[in-house]
């Protein structure tokens, strides 16, 4: 069939995808895994996307050289397009259905308390301090941490107001230890600063620097 967009400025059903996931507030990170691997799966597939078979599927898939963690990004990409189209009716079928693809189990560390007290130890400032209990206290991800602002906390409750994937919200709470740094470090921002003031890069920088310094394996997660 045709495309014909509901959006009359697209003439592209990507195009048009894209808007609905903008429109939807997703953010810009997921915005762009979207754009670029339905891009390369654009490139990739010798039919236009709306006509695509789940034959053309599996073969485009079997073609790809990276990571069984790669492939699994194509196809999440796809999947979720091609549901949007389903919804849309553009299509009646998703030539993704019932394909899968086997990614390895990726085995997570955890650290012990007396680590996590070897961490604090190591910091040799505030914000180091802050970031390692913050962490520990809420698992919280980077991207969430750095976008904390001083009105998102509540000393009272304890508790942290965190705007996570897809703009869900939710509450976390934290303890003794972070409370005391949290005060202290407070005093010093204003009631609408960005907690912090680094980015999600920045706060994976702080850590990479005290796993080196420490020899203990230091990410948010």
């Amino acid at each position: 069939m045709d495309f014909e967009s509901k959006n009359p400025r697209c003439t592209d059903p990507v195009e048009a995808f894209i808007d609905d996931r903008i429109s939807r507030g997703l953010s810009v990170q997921t915005i762009k895994f979207y754009r670029d691997y339905l891009a390369l799966l654009q490139k990739g597939l010798l039919s236009p996307l709306l006509v695509t078979t789940k034959a053309q599927m599996r073969a485009f898939l079997s073609s790809l050289t990276c990571t069984p963690g790669g492939k699994h990004a194509y196809l999440r990409a796809s999947r979720t397009f091609y549901n949007w189209a389903i919804e849309e009716e553009y299509i009646a079928v998703s030539p993704c259905k019932n394909i899968s693809v086997k990614v390895p189990e990726v085995d997570r560390y955890t650290l012990s308390v007396e680590q996590l007290g070897e961490l604090v130890a190591a910091c040799n400032t505030d914000i180091q301090r802050l970031v390692i209990t913050l962490l520990a206290d809420t698992g919280i991800r980077r991207s969430e941490l750095a976008s904390v602002h001083v009105s998102d906390i509540d000393m009272s409750s304890r508790t942290i107001r965190i705007i996570g994937k897809g703009k869900k919200r939710r509450v976390v709470k934290f303890g003794d230890v972070t409370a005391s740094y949290l005060t202290s470090w407070i005093e010093t921002r204003g009631s609408e600063a960005a907690l912090l003031g680094i980015s999600s890069s920045g706060v994976s920088s702080l850590l990479v620097a005290l796993g080196r310094r420490t020899g203990i394996r230091c990410n948010a997660h």
